[in-house]
């Protein structure tokens, strides 16, 4: 067959609906909801900031890709939050009770904003996204409307925004396999994941913020001797807005469908492959050397997903190098070029649960990669394999 990796998608609305009384524990409920919001509405307006502090080093033909990441970015704005906001709004007017109108007027246990100074902190939020947006897309509104009416980026922003960073030469030139390690210092993303502090309250970093939680990014070797990198990335971590984080990996399974079985299949082979394992190794509960074993076996299964000759390397959202999963060094192959203590390793390998996964198979931010990678080999006709 042959493989496609599906850039859009046709925009789907959030929809949020509430419980009918508000106690304690749902008043925190909401009060997450619109941290979440927030926090989200200001990391993507440091993505724009970081965008205008490159744009000048992009060339035309980086163009199409500029728009994709305004286009994803205006999505959010017009589509996912003011639309979640609006029906957080309605949800409010709906339970208007004593209990609410108490708690969205005071404090929540005397430590908390109210619910009325969060919601205006996230109109206030919004707003600036909304105003910059403007005013970086001056000039490109008309091709970003027709575009919107075609479908929207399966991708997140901020892997849209890596791409086009990794477009500029001073950047470019800077990376070899050796240094991939090193690329968050060269990409420079500090302004895109800025401290949330209102000027009345400030949020813990640990509030979701809609940004990915890791991302891979490998560098590809071309048939002219040159190398394109290829980004992906895990789903959106939206947090209690899930009307939103639902929508999104919808998107992102749109954009890895044709994919989907061939990594079902490596998942479920390396289940298999970990299960022999097991039972050929006499000392129960070695769960590190069970796993590790099982990575070599997959090398032979049919299932593998390949990209033995690639090299690429996890991080995390503050591009700081991370190592692949059990399951994506399982699945897959790909040379990382960054160096981990022992324990540091056998950790990773252990910590890996099956029951949480729930049999989701491509939700690492490797398998997206891989998709790139093979659609790349089937098209200069290597016949690797996927």
């Amino acid at each position: 067959m042959v493989l496609q990796l599906r850039e859009t998608r046709e925009r789907e609305y959030p929809s949020i609906g509430l419980p009918p009384d508000m106690v304690g524990k749902e008043a925190r409920y909401w009060t997450e909801l619109l941290l979440v919001h927030s926090r989200a509405s200001r990391v993507l307006r440091g993505d724009l900031d970081t965008f205008i502090s490159r744009e000048d080093q992009l060339s035309f033909k980086d163009e199409p890709l500029v728009l994709q990441f305004l286009l994803s970015i205006g999505h959010h704005i017009e589509v996912l939050l003011e639309r979640a906001l609006k029906e957080l709004r309605r949800e409010v007017r709906k339970h208007w009770n004593l209990r609410a109108k108490q708690q969205f007027l005071t404090e929540l246990n005397g430590d908390l904003p109210s619910l009325r100074e969060l919601f205006d902190v996230a109109e206030e939020e919004l707003g600036h996204l909304w105003s910059f947006w403007l005013a970086v897309t001056e000039g490109r509104r008309d091709r970003l409307s027709k575009l919107m009416e075609r479908g929207v980026p399966t991708s997140s922003p901020r892997t849209i925004l890596i791409r086009l960073l990794l477009r500029v030469p001073a950047i470019s030139e800077m990376v070899n396999d050796a240094t991939l390690v090193d690329i968050g210092r060269h990409l420079d993303l500090q302004r895109s994941t800025p401290t949330f502090d209102s000027g009345r309250f400030a949020v813990s970093p640990r509030v979701a913020d809609g940004m990915p939680a890791v991302f891979f990014i490998c560098r590809h070797p071309t048939t002219d001797g040159s190398y394109e990198f290829y980004v992906g990335s895990s789903k959106a971590n939206w947090g209690g807005l899930s009307a939103i984080g639902d929508i999104r990996r919808r998107d992102r399974d749109d954009r890895l469908d044709a994919y989907i079985p061939f990594a079902e299949e490596a998942y479920n082979a390396l289940k298999k492959v970990e299960k022999e394992a097991e039972d050929s190794i006499p000392e129960r509960g070695n769960t590190y050397e069970i796993r590790r074993q099982a990575i070599v076996k997959m090398r032979k299964e049919s299932a593998f997903l390949g990209r033995t000759t690639e090299t690429g390397q996890a991080f995390d959202k503050s591009m700081n190098p991370r190592q692949c999963c059990y399951v994506c060094q399982g699945m897959m192959g790909y040379r990382t070029p960054a160096v981990f203590e022992q324990q540091e390793i056998k950790t990773n390998l252990c910590q890996f649960d099956w029951d949480r996964r729930r049999g989701y198979a491509h939700s690492c931010a490797e398998i997206d990669v891989s998709l790139q990678c093979s659609i790349n080999w089937e098209q200069n006709s290597k016949g690797a394999r996927h």
